[in-house]
């Protein structure tokens, strides 16, 4: 009976009025405390005229003055549910002496005196949710942080730009922890869309949406003076830059031995980057070349005379005519005169 008499009470007591203008609002009923063996210790308790609520419910003990509070006291508060806290950026009012009412029941429940106990209630008690706004620059670090250090490439190389965000970026106040979901596929380069949830006071208070165009910067090469097609390029003709190569890391070959000694295969304009498509290895071979070919094994060394039925560049494997039996062996190009053959 004592349990359902402080249910009671507590829809009465805990009964909230809003800020002029507005609708009235209330607190669910919550639990007035497990069962369990009487505590003793606690001889004041002070409302607190202003609270700021940091969860979505609010507890009993949010109520008080905890520096007054035993701290086995302070769990069993902490446990009485008094419902949902105000919206994000609104408040919401307790009558005080509704509240006294109910904490002198709420104590006689718990096997104490309420005569014994001081209760001190102010004039008007007001429970606020304060907001802070998450500003552009604020959310777009968080962005940028979270791809440079999981993108898999230096934070230097990575342009990140034109980033947006899509929903409403405003939170309790509080010290928001933030989690940035992992990029679906692993996908870092192009147009990068991330979840990043923040939470306050250990709940989730928003998921927010952040886009942005990623793009990568590093060094390719370009043509220092015009080069005719078919040119084999050296050292000489090239010049080092770091330009933006947008979301194809492998559209512009990086390392020198990747274009000294290609062959071109289109006019280059004076400062216009090589393009690895733009190279290809130059002919070692054409068709109907005459070439030598060595056939080796351990400790002996057989020649013959060859003609190439195609064109390739060294390192390439063709077909190769033996020019005594007339046969066609597959041969690996060595040099414009010599192909090798393995047994």
């Amino acid at each position: 009976m004592q349990l359902r008499k402080i249910q009671i009470l507590l829809l009465l007591a805990c009964a909230l009025s809003v800020a002029p203008g507005n609708a009235p609002r209330s607190f669910a009923a919550g639990p007035a405390g497990a069962d369990g063996e009487t505590l003793v210790g606690l001889t004041h308790i002070r409302v607190l005229p202003r609270v700021q609520a940091t969860r979505s419910r609010v507890s009993l003990l949010d109520l008080c003055d905890p520096a007054l509070i035993p701290e086995d006291w302070r769990q069993v508060l902490a446990a009485v549910d008094l419902g949902e806290a105000p919206e994000v950026g609104s408040r919401k009012y307790i009558q005080p002496e509704q509240l006294k009412q109910y904490l002198r029941v709420f104590l006689e429940t718990r096997g104490l005196d309420p005569a014994k106990v001081a209760i001190d209630t102010p004039e008007t008690i007001v429970i606020d949710r304060p907001s802070v706004t998450l500003t552009q620059d604020r959310i777009e670090a968080v962005y940028r942080e979270y791809l440079q250090s999981h993108c898999g490439w230096p934070a230097e190389d990575l342009a990140i730009e034109r980033v947006v965000v899509s929903g409403l970026a405003v939170v309790p106040a509080g010290d928001p922890s933030v989690e940035v979901k992992p990029v679906k596929d692993g996908m870092c380069l192009g147009n990068v869309v991330l979840t990043v949830d923040y939470s306050v006071a250990g709940e989730k208070v928003r998921s927010l949406r952040v886009a942005g165009r990623v793009s990568l910067v590093h060094g390719v090469f370009q043509a220092r003076t015009a080069l005719a097609k078919d040119t084999i390029l050296q050292a000489g003709d090239l010049e080092a830059v770091r330009v933006n190569v947008g979301d194809d890391p492998n559209r512009y070959p990086a390392a020198p031995e990747e274009v000294e000694g290609k062959q071109l295969r289109r006019n280059l304009q004076p400062g216009e980057a090589i393009e690895s498509r733009d190279l290809v290895r130059p002919l070692a071979v054409k068709r109907g070349d005459a070439v030598t070919i060595f056939y080796e094994l351990p400790g002996f060394r057989l020649t013959a005379k060859g003609v190439v039925k195609e064109n390739a560049a060294v390192g390439d494997r063709i077909q190769v005519i033996n020019a005594n039996s007339k046969r066609s062996i597959y041969c690996l190009v060595l040099d414009e005169k010599s192909v090798s053959v393995s047994p």
